[in-house]
């Protein structure tokens, strides 16, 4: 799943936050040439069971809104 955020989330920065919440995502730089797409990310939970999946996504936004709002 590809995720984009607000502009002023940077998920390279924001990713050591999220491995320390206990989950993980690619930041979308990550897919970019130049190195755009600082505020995107990818998101895999095709090997995942549904209960791991809803943890996984709670804990993320969880994430989010703490770096959202530290930023």
């Amino acid at each position: 799943m590809w995720v984009t955020l607000p502009e002023a989330v940077d998920t390279w920065e924001m990713f050591e936050a999220a491995v320390e919440g206990k989950v993980a995502y690619i930041p979308g730089a990550a897919f970019a040439v130049h190195g755009d797409h600082r505020n995107t990310m990818r998101l895999n939970f095709s090997n995942l069971q549904l209960e791991a999946i809803q943890v996984g996504i709670a804990r993320m936004a969880e994430v989010i809104r703490d770096w959202s709002g530290s930023s």
